[in-house]
């Protein structure tokens, strides 16, 4: 994601006029659509070739970390943009944290689901 920012950064001026066409209600549809095509870009050049909900779901992340990178690097004024460098880093992390607290969760669940279901067969005469 860090090189489509470098190599758009020519850009840059007039990314806030193009965003406030795209964002105009007529041209809302145009716009998800090309958000989605970005992002499946993205994930096709690191090589996914899912094809079930995770598709989806990742695109939809990487979707919202993009528009959030957008915005700050609009506002970025740091020298290369190192700022917005760090922001992609630590929004990339916290969903990955994301994620893998959500697996911690459904493991500790299963764990507890088994535990229960053998505590209650063994106190059922």
């Amino acid at each position: 994601m860090e090189l489509k920012f470098e190599n758009n950064s020519h850009l840059k001026k007039a990314l806030p006029e193009m965003l406030k066409f795209l964002l105009r209600p007529g041209n809302i549809l145009m716009s998800i659509k090309m958000l989605h095509e970005n992002s499946d870009f993205i994930w096709s050049l690191s090589g996914d070739k899912s094809n079930d909900f995770s598709y989806y779901s990742k695109r939809g992340l990487l979707s919202m970390i993009y528009l959030a990178t957008l915005i700050y690097w609009l506002n970025d004024k740091s020298e290369k943009d190192i700022a917005t460098k760090n922001f992609i880093s630590k929004s990339v992390d916290g969903i990955v944290d994301g994620v893998s607290r959500l697996k911690q969760l459904s493991i500790l669940k299963n764990l507890a689901e088994n535990f229960m279901s053998r505590y209650a067969s063994k106190r059922t005469p």
